[in-house]
């Protein structure tokens, strides 16, 4: 009798393609997937477009892409049953259809860009903003390395999976923003092209599984009925904040955090030999100068 030989789970393949992505434990993503423009002048980025079509999966397989493809040339070269099985989902043809439909719609948004390479999809990484301009490193390749970042969590707790899209949207955009943010939900559509409703859904999930907190505090409003209004500062809660609380990765390049840690050292066995000889002689060169 065949033995049904063993497969690989979805969390398996998770962790197998968190691992062989090298990233220490996040994934790094520019600001402008979220939201675009200057301060003042904010635009959505493309997760407003990918909440908007209810493409939960087209969400996760992309933030996955970005994870795995972590080198120049920041291309990723799969078989899409691997995709289906990391996304939960079948690896027959229904599952195989599903994920090429995904790589079609992120690359008409500008995120992508798809090649068949010896029958197997080439997925190339664009900049998050859905310029279609070339991705480069984070963030020393960016003049402007504003960028946020998703914690392997996400994947290895099992988040990926139970949490909605809104909720995945607002998890995000608070990732975006840093601890007590406010983000009333009317003028979510506005700052991030998101309805309010899905804004509501998304604050009121993360709060409910004990991922975000809320502070409430009252304001003076004199033209509210009741003369003030009621403001919600809001922090992320373990295992993605508060974001005061990490410890921030610095560059690929971690040589210049490292000498200057032993320059200070150095210095500061130097001083000890400097401070004895000024104290004994300067006295009067001070009183002079003065």
């Amino acid at each position: 009798m065949k033995s049904t030989p063993p497969i690989a789970s979805q969390d398996e393949t998770l962790r197998a393609i968190l691992d062989e992505s090298g990233r220490p434990d996040k994934v790094p993503l520019r600001d402008g997937f979220v939201q675009g423009g200057e301060r003042g002048k904010p635009h959505p980025g493309p997760l407003a477009e990918i909440v908007s079509r209810g493409r939960s999966r087209a969400l996760d397989q992309y933030l996955l892409a970005v994870a795995w493809a972590s080198a120049a040339p920041w291309d990723v070269r799969k078989d899409s049953r691997i995709w289906a099985r990391a996304l939960g989902m079948s690896s027959e043809a229904s599952g195989r259809s599903a994920v090429s439909r995904n790589w079609t719609f992120l690359a008409n948004l500008k995120l992508i860009e798809v090649e068949r390479s010896q029958r197997l999809a080439r997925v190339t990484l664009l900049r998050e903003d859905g310029s279609g301009r070339p991705y480069r490193a984070h963030p020393a390749g960016d003049r402007s390395p504003r960028y946020l970042t998703l914690p392997f969590a996400y994947w290895t707790e099992g988040y990926s999976t139970s949490l909605s899209l809104p909720a995945k949207a607002i998890l995000l955009i608070a990732r975006h923003l840093t601890d007590g943010f406010t983000l009333p939900a009317e003028r979510a559509h506005d700052w991030y092209g998101i309805s309010e409703t899905t804004a509501r859904a998304g604050l009121r999930e993360l709060r409910e599984k004990d991922l975000l907190s809320a502070r409430k505090q009252q304001r003076k409003a004199p033209l509210a009925p009741n003369g003030y209004t009621t403001v919600n500062y809001y922090t992320l809660r373990k295992p993605f904040g508060p974001k005061s609380a990490e410890k921030r990765r610095s560059t690929p390049a971690q040589a210049v955090p490292a000498k200057a840690t032993l320059s200070k050292t150095a210095r500061r066995s130097k001083p000890t030999k400097r401070t004895t000889t000024p104290t004994k002689t300067k006295p009067t060169q001070t009183k002079g100068t003065r």
